[in-house]
């Protein structure tokens, strides 16, 4: 984290910046629980995905072959969705995986 206040979060030192922000504002309030668009790359997504089921994280899609790779996708305690995605494809027989 590079920096953290009331303003929020802010992520990520070098050419890509992210910042997390609470929704205080009304229009921002409108939008909680909704596709937040932001797709996060993950190395080995299968394990990390086995991870995330034994902390809770509720799994919209579970992880799935894509002609791209393998994406799941999940929500935060508040609905907002994010992607996970794995450019490169585990073995077919991968436990886990389910055929897209």
């Amino acid at each position: 984290m590079t920096r953290e206040g009331s303003f929020g979060a802010e992520f990520i030192e070098g050419p890509t910046h992210l910042g997390v922000h609470p929704a205080i504002h009304p229009d921002a309030q409108a939008l909680i629980g909704r596709h937040t668009g932001i797709t996060f790359h993950i190395d080995g997504i299968l394990p990390y995905c086995e991870r995330l089921h034994e902390r809770g994280v509720r799994f919209l899609a579970e992880p799935t072959r894509q002609s791209f790779g393998v994406m799941a996708m999940i929500a935060d305690p508040d609905g907002n969705v994010f992607a996970l995605w794995d450019d490169r494809i585990p073995d077919e027989s991968a436990e886990g995986l389910h055929p897209h």
